[in-house]
């Protein structure tokens, strides 16, 4: 039976959102607190739009009020996702301001900003402004405008971008991607390019820290470069000369502030490599052979990457440098591919049953720690785990490039070794920190090169526990 009362009150409150839905809104001079690239952003009606840009330049600003004068006139929720809660709260504490600022311009509570909160703005109309975390999941059932915010720096922006697609599919929704440069291996990195092209669908905006002085930033910031006007050049440039002092380096100075790529340096240069490479490498232990001490180092893995054994001899180089003497040559390298553990064990068994191996170090990662500890509990006067990851692998990655530029190690001359060892490179992200990673040519993820960077660090732990006695 249809209750008449709720239907009344349904249709009344129709009326009302009807009533204070403006044909347009208010007017507000936007210029007068907007800069040309900004309004450029504004005014472009594109369905899909990308913005390449420096860090701390008002695009976050420019979407905030495009996002409420749309709502003001259409009842389309927008979705705004960004890293991390510090920056939704920005992003709606900015919505809000607009919301207050077209309610007075209109003389009505267009925006209803008693009732919105940190996470939420809500319009008179029904519409809203919702801020929303970076999980792809918190796309799934939505439907409306969606901005991502610094997607480059999201951990899944493939899992994100194939949810964000269908959100705008209905209503004349628009996506917005904003972000400063990632690196190249990222999504944002290609579609930009693409975009910048004119190969997708893309309308494609950047502005580099320069660029958007040039259009007058660095007039409206407060501070010592306003020391210089009226020369707007030394302005201008004495406020970019502070942005890249408060960077770590001149790579995230040009990834943060002028819409450069990450920068990716190679470890081992093919060069490099070649000078130092030996034709006498096994993939056995030979115990007929007369070896000096013995050291090992383990990558392991279960199914998708190689588990690598390498092993280094310990000699002594007359003819370098006093503390450069010591040096290593590569006597064996072995490499398994989805190979059971117990396999696994039975053959790294036969390497560290040799009387001449002083120490062994075994990846103690993820599925490593398995296979770890059975080693420890058979050799554990020989053998450790160590964990891949955190502060070890910059310390592990570093130690082999410093020995191959010392020429202290000798190295395999075989072609997939060599891409794997090659493929290692040092990535430069936003905010100056580094990472550590690569992939060959035949798809190996440097597990050689991690086998051999464990293997230096067991023979240096060696010498100073040895040297300390």
């Amino acid at each position: 039976m249809i209750d008449l009362e709720k239907e009344t009150k349904k249709e009344t409150k129709k009326k009302k959102q009807r009533k204070t839905t403006p044909k347009q809104p208010p007017v507000i001079d936007s210029k007068s607190f907007l800069l040309p690239y900004q309004l450029k952003w504004i005014n472009d009606e594109s369905k899909m739009k990308l913005y390449l840009k420096s860090r701390r330049i008002g695009i976050t600003w420019a979407e905030a009020f495009w996002s409420v004068r749309k709502r003001l006139f259409e009842r389309t929720n927008h979705y705004f996702v960004s890293l991390n809660e510090g920056s939704t709260k920005e992003f709606i504490g900015y919505c809000r301001r607009f919301g207050e600022a077209f309610n007075l311009a209109a003389g009505e509570q267009l925006v209803d900003i008693q009732s919105s909160t940190t996470e939420r703005i809500r319009f008179a109309n029904g519409a809203e402004i919702i801020a929303l975390n970076s999980s792809p999941a918190q796309l799934r059932g939505k439907g409306g405008d969606l901005t991502i915010d610094e997607i480059a720096f999201h951990p899944y922006q493939e899992k994100l971008m194939s949810a964000a697609t269908p959100v705008i599919t209905w209503g004349g929704a628009s996506l917005h991607l904003i972000s400063s440069q990632g690196a190249p291996s990222s999504l944002f990195y290609q579609i930009s390019e693409a975009a910048s092209k004119g190969q997708n669908e893309y309308s494609f905006h950047k502005t580099t820290i320069v660029d958007a002085c040039d259009e007058g930033l660095a007039l409206k910031i407060d501070g010592d470069h306003l020391k210089f006007l009226p020369d707007k050049q030394k302005v201008n440039e004495y406020f970019c000369l502070s942005r890249r002092k408060e960077c770590i380096d001149d790579p995230s100075y040009r990834q943060e502030y002028m819409c450069e790529p990450a920068e990716l340096r190679q470890m081992v240069k093919i060069e490099e490599y070649n000078r130092l490479v030996i034709s006498e490498v096994e993939e056995e232990l030979d115990y007929s052979k007369q070896y000096g001490p013995l050291f090992i180092g383990i990558d392991l893995a279960r199914h998708h990457d190689l588990t690598v054994v390498w092993v280094l001899e310990q000699g002594v180089d007359h003819n370098a440098e006093e503390h450069l003497q010591i040096c290593y040559r590569t006597v064996a390298v072995k490499a398994m591919k989805a190979m059971k553990f117990d396999l696994q064990l039975e053959i790294i068994s036969k390497y560290l049953t040799h009387p001449n191996v002083q120490m062994c170090i075994t990846d103690e990662t993820g599925l490593g720690i398995q296979i770890t500890e059975e080693l420890v509990t058979r050799f554990g006067h020989v053998c450790k785990g160590l964990v891949i990851g955190g502060s070890n692998k910059p310390l592990l990655v570093e130690r082999v490039k410093r020995y191959i530029d010392q020429e202290r190690v000798s190295l395999c001359g075989d072609e997939a070794i060599r891409d794997d060892i090659l493929a290692m490179r040092r990535l430069t992200t936003a905010g100056g920190s580094v990472s550590y990673g690569g992939r060959s040519s035949r798809g190996s993820h440097c597990d050689y090169y991690m086998a051999l960077a464990l293997c230096l660090h067991g023979a240096e732990s060696f010498a100073d526990v040895t040297f300390s006695a």
